[in-house]
């Protein structure tokens, strides 16, 4: 065999082996998670493409919970962790990239008002957030936001959504997408 055919034969090697490692990726991503979950249908559910009884289904499958929080932790333009469990107000929130503070309407009964208030300056923050995910206990919900003004969103809630319930509990993680 003379000099450029092995070179040739060695490219074409190298070649196959990327495109066998391609096929394997593509068969991958294919695969479901278990239970019917594949990684296209959770990415469009960190997406806000989702409605309730898709994250119902996550919320329900350890293998599909555990991918989507790690892809919720990748896509979230902003991220509250547990809270300790010594909070002294069940109202009011902290966190690094905002602040939630709850607030019972004033001139309609059983309603509640939840601000999400943000430390960064419109500037430099993403103010195309569409979604507030809460991961509480292993039950993922999700609530449609308001456009950002002033630094804050505010959204309106009856006093029994079961999202008010888990804001108020220390142990809910919160994502912005």
């Amino acid at each position: 065999m003379t000099k450029p055919n092995e070179a040739i034969l060695s490219d074409a090697g190298i070649l196959f082996d990327k495109i066998t490692d391609a096929h394997l990726m593509h068969q991958h991503v294919e695969a479901t998670a278990s239970d019917g979950f594949d990684l296209h249908r959770l990415w469009q559910a960190a997406n806000g493409q989702a409605d309730d009884s898709v994250l119902h289904d996550i919320s329900h499958n350890l293998t599909a919970r555990r991918q989507f929080k790690a892809i919720l932790s990748q896509k979230a333009s902003a991220y509250q962790p547990q809270q300790a469990a010594a909070s002294s107000d069940s109202n009011i929130r902290n966190g690094a990239d905002f602040d939630v503070r709850i607030t019972p309407s004033s001139s309609q009964d059983g309603l509640v008002y939840v601000q999400l208030i943000f430390h960064k300056q419109a500037s430099e923050q993403d103010t195309d957030k569409q979604m507030l995910i809460s991961h509480c206990h292993g039950i993922f919900r999700q609530k449609p936001l308001t456009a950002v003004q002033d630094q804050r969103i505010q959204i309106l809630l009856h006093h029994d959504d079961p999202m008010l319930k888990d804001l108020r509990d220390p142990e809910t993680e919160l994502y912005i997408k």
